[in-house]
């Protein structure tokens, strides 16, 4: 199991208009289970943090092409000031890429993170 990391910076201020809208968004993508979509309210504030996940890690590097590509990621774009995406595997072995290296449980590949510029 191949599982997608992406944080999202929305503009100060507008983080409750985005979340609202993942809401109406996240359940619609196809081929992803959505584990998880948390936010900060300590700390690093203005990210939304979203895991999902997906048995091939062709299907993530497709969905991140759309994403990139397009002008209004997980229908949220007004509000997007920045985003990072990553992917983690289970184990080493399951993930393809070569030179993991371990966070705790977890191995985090070499697979190009996606860095988008600010708007």
């Amino acid at each position: 199991m191949h599982y997608d990391v992406t944080i999202i910076t929305v503009r100060p201020g507008t983080e409750r208009n985005a979340l609202t809208r993942l809401k109406q968004t996240l359940p619609s993508l196809v081929g992803d289970e959505l584990l998880a979509c948390w936010y900060s309210d300590l700390g690093a504030l203005s990210r939304i943090l979203l895991l999902r996940a997906a048995s091939n890690i062709a299907r993530i590097h497709a969905d991140r092409e759309k994403i990139v590509r397009t002008e209004n990621p997980f229908d949220v774009g007004e509000y997007i000031a920045g985003m990072s995406m990553d992917t983690a595997c289970r184990r080493p072995s399951s993930c393809g890429a070569s030179g993991c290296r371990a966070a705790q449980n977890y191995r985090r590949c070499s697979v190009p993170c996606i860095r988008l510029p600010a708007r």
